[in-house]
């Protein structure tokens, strides 16, 4: 009998205490400023002087657990083709709205011809995505693309093939980061990066090519090519999608669920293109080395546009 009563006390503690758990998590939306009915999808939050980031989703919606972040953490929001803010959470308990305001792309840096202007897709232009690579936390890999003879223009979006594992439908979602590299002109590896700092993405689209634009960059194309770089970030910041995915067991003949840290993959076509070099980076060694090009060519792209 005592021990019966036990059970019950402890079961209504948990009833009672469901509520306040269910308070722990704040659901906040970001908005564009310049028209409030639309979400904008893939902001990057972040708290400041932590690792600990979320994305919001195809609603604009991300959730803040109160048991992992306090309201005196400060959350640095971006989203390309908008201006980055920094906010108190402390002002979102209130009032669980962001607003981000458009950024205005300026071209001041980019000479504009008036003749005739046209884009073109450079990089890996496959349609259908090949085998995908596995990589460690932190490691890069880049695909090296020749200038192709253009001499006025700049870049103006990223392209990006994801494609999904068998066991692992939706790992291609995860946050990956992408940079922009000029080419060392003695090794011909990824040299100086071209962006101020490497932009966190996410792919939507399974088994088809992905793009983000980048023209608010204004990145010209170097006369002896560009890098183009797809890389994993570190465990610790993966951690947060730490879950259970059910995979094959070939001791046990079966499907079992195994819990893992979900990280996307990098995918490569088995088409070899003369001019286009794959390398990787390893975390672990620090410096970049050079791909087997009979394995096939890394699924990343850039799109131009070109002044004649």
């Amino acid at each position: 009998m005592p021990f019966a009563k036990l059970l019950l006390s402890v079961f209504l503690l948990l009833l009672l205490l469901q509520p306040s758990f269910a308070q722990n998590t704040i659901k906040i939306q970001v908005i564009n400023a310049n028209n409030h009915h639309v979400p904008v999808v893939g902001a990057t939050i972040q708290t400041i002087g932590r690792r600990y980031f979320m994305l919001s989703n195809e609603n604009g919606f991300f959730e803040l657990d109160q048991m992992i972040i306090n309201k005196n953490d400060s959350l640095k929001i971006t989203c390309i083709g908008f201006q980055a803010i920094t906010i108190f959470v402390s002002d979102l308990l209130n009032h669980p709205l962001i607003q981000l305001k458009e950024t205005t792309t300026e071209l001041g840096e980019v000479n504009v011809y008036a003749n005739e202007s046209f884009k073109t897709v450079i990089g890996n232009v496959d349609s259908k995505g090949g085998n995908t690579m596995n990589l460690s936390f932190g490691d890069k890999v880049a695909l090296f693309i020749p200038n192709l003879g253009i001499q006025h223009g700049y870049v103006t979006k990223f392209r990006y093939f994801a494609k999904p594992n068998f066991g692992l439908e939706d790992h291609y979602t995860e946050p990956f980061l992408i940079q922009l590299y000029s080419v060392d002109s003695v090794h011909g590896n990824p040299d100086k990066s071209l962006l101020k700092e490497a932009l966190l993405l996410k792919a939507n689209k399974r088994n088809k090519w992905n793009e983000f634009d980048l023209s608010q960059y204004c990145i010209p194309i170097p006369s002896n090519g560009i890098f183009v770089s797809f890389s994993l970030l570190n465990q610790q910041e993966y951690n947060y999608q730490e879950k259970y995915i059910e995979t094959y067991s070939v001791l046990e003949q079966k499907r079992v669920p195994i819990k893992r840290v979900v990280s996307p993959k990098i995918s490569f076509s088995m088409n070899i293109y003369k001019n286009l070099h794959n390398w990787i980076y390893r975390e672990k060694s620090r410096k970049w080395s050079e791909f087997p090009a009979s394995l096939g060519t890394f699924m990343l792209g850039l799109e131009v546009q070109v002044y004649e």
